[in-house]
């Protein structure tokens, strides 16, 4: 679930990148910058 919610997250950023909407990229890059940590430590961690 989490690696659903982090590729979203992914692929809004890439979306906010060719539209160039400066609001929907940092909101997305805050967003999967916490949400790949949390995914990493999850899969590292169990």
């Amino acid at each position: 679930m989490y690696a659903i919610l982090t590729t979203g997250v992914f692929l809004w950023l890439v979306y906010g990148i060719i539209e160039r909407d400066l609001p929907i990229i940092l909101a997305n890059a805050i967003t999967f910058i916490f949400s790949s940590s949390i995914l990493a430590l999850k899969i590292k961690h169990g």
